[in-house]
């Protein structure tokens, strides 16, 4: 049974081996991280899914029987996931879920309907996957509840699995920064501006663009953006600006689900915690609960 890094426990004295012939090979160490980031991320995913799969709930009326299963399952194992109850199952049925979703949108050629989306697909699946393989319920979970009787409880888990997800959420952010470059909306704040008042943007992006402001504060606040999204993917790694571009990132993508409506993105933004020191997340974590407790 493993043991929680939280207790303390005692040394056993052994008795030194005996001197052989043989030279001795170290076993390779595989290192290992506290889990306390990783489990903030995939709580912040497990809500991130559960809130995008109750907002298809509103146009699940003319949904099918196959489909309503779907969706509910997936709600249910969304919720089950986030707390980290009967982990990695409940990952593996949302990743079928949304393969097989994302099978049908191949099949019809289509960009999206009303469940899901490729861009989500494409996303959602590589970080479910990567998450199953770091072990992700070493903290704040269910398991370690049922395993020590605490929440609080912790075990160490792999530092691989972690360092890919920082990989590939970096892909997933110079991806968008490529997209807004080349995009024709994004040449320009008037076409961003129609683009808000058209079907793009959101009822209060709306209300933005149609607001008297001069073409200037358009075409800056474009450029002021494209240019953090650019610097965005590569300043996460950065020590120094790390912790500014971490709140500048969710800021921004809080105007993204306010003036566009794709809050599933949040699913990206909250991965930026993986790249703050596992032990500097720990500390804080473990002093808020203790000020709090």
């Amino acid at each position: 049974m493993a043991i929680p890094r939280s207790r303390v426990i005692q040394s056993i004295p052994v008795t030194a081996p005996q001197e052989t012939g043989k030279k001795e090979v170290t076993p390779r160490r595989i290192k290992s991280a506290a889990p306390h980031g990783l489990a903030l991320f995939r709580i912040a995913f497990g809500i991130t899914l559960t809130c995008q799969l109750l907002f298809v709930l509103r146009g699940a009326a003319q949904f099918e029987l196959v489909e309503w299963l779907l969706l509910l399952g997936g709600i249910l194992m969304s919720a089950l996931f986030t707390a980290g109850a009967w982990f990695p199952y409940t990952a593996v049925a949302l990743i079928c879920i949304y393969g097989f979703e994302g099978s049908i949108l191949l099949r019809a050629g289509a960009a999206a309907n009303t469940f899901t989306s490729m861009y989500q697909v494409s996303l959602f699946v590589p970080l479910l996957l990567l998450l199953v393989w770091s072990r992700a319920d070493r903290a704040y979970s269910h398991a370690m509840y049922l395993k020590y009787g605490s929440f609080s409880e912790w075990e160490e888990v792999r530092a691989l699995p972690v360092t890919i997800l920082k990989i590939v959420i970096s892909i997933a952010y110079l991806y968008i920064a490529t997209v807004v470059l080349w995009q024709p909306v994004w040449m320009s704040g008037a076409r961003m501006r129609s683009a808000l008042i058209g079907s793009l943007g959101t009822t209060i992006g709306a209300r933005l663009a149609r607001m008297p402001f001069p073409p200037f504060f358009f075409n800056s606040a474009l450029s002021v953006t494209k240019a953090f999204v650019l610097m965005l993917p590569f300043s996460l790694w950065i020590r120094s600006v790390r912790k500014f571009t971490i709140i500048l990132g969710f800021v921004l993508q809080l105007f993204i689900g306010l003036l566009l409506g794709e809050w599933w993105l949040f699913a990206l933004a909250s991965g930026m915690v993986l790249f703050v020191n596992p032990n500097e997340v720990r500390l804080f974590v473990e002093k808020k609960m203790k000020k709090n407790g």
